[in-house]
């Protein structure tokens, strides 16, 4: 999985310079959709299995 990239006027590299990073990338990607709640509701609706390592 590729790491977002951090936003340049405010990176000093912690983890909430990554999550908006992500943050933003999400809602770009979910706002063409015509119903983004839903997509996003029926991803997490579907069972998940346990990662065993």
């Amino acid at each position: 999985m590729r790491r977002p990239i951090p936003l340049p006027e405010n990176d000093n590299g912690t983890p909430e310079d990554h999550l908006v990073a992500a943050t933003i990338a999400l809602h770009k990607a979910v706002k063409v959709l015509d119903d983004p709640a839903k997509v996003i509701a029926d991803a997490l609706a579907v069972p998940h299995k346990p990662i065993t390592i």
